[in-house]
């Protein structure tokens, strides 16, 4: 699993009038794909934030470019692993956390410390460490 930032031309309003256009088999695709995804407009266009997989973020851009949407998107993984990226009282917040804990490395704890120093770790990075330790 990965985490991606997805960011659209579309209007709030825009991206409601595609969704319920979608036909019943678009939707009963949709929700049938592994992912947790949180909308989010930014600046007056719309920004979803996704943990899934490779495969999935295909089909999900095979259906932006079939319905013309601009789009542009990203690989922020390493981001949130290093807490550079935070969804902090977000509903996404919780999924965050649980892709953190799946897939945190000692390797980016260091790279944690390496850009924002060692007062930067939280209690969970702690933990990991010292168990790691032994």
């Amino acid at each position: 699993m990965f985490v991606y930032r997805i960011d659209t031309n579309l209007t709030k309003e825009e991206a409601e009038d595609i969704y319920k256009n979608l036909t019943f088999e678009e939707l009963e695709d949709l929700e049938s794909f592994d992912m947790k995804a949180y909308d989010i407009e930014i600046n007056g266009t719309m920004s979803s934030f996704v943990i899934t997989t490779r495969d999935v973020l295909a089909r999900i851009i095979l259906f932006l470019r079939y319905n013309q949407i601009e789009f542009e998107y990203e690989d922020i993984s390493d981001e949130i692993l290093i807490g550079k990226t935070l969804f902090k009282d977000l509903d996404f917040q919780n999924d965050i956390e649980d892709f953190i804990k799946e897939n945190i490395t000692i390797d980016c704890i260091l790279d944690k410390i390496n850009q924002f120093g060692i007062d930067c770790l939280s209690d969970f990075d702690k933990n990991f460490l010292e168990q790691h330790n032994k």
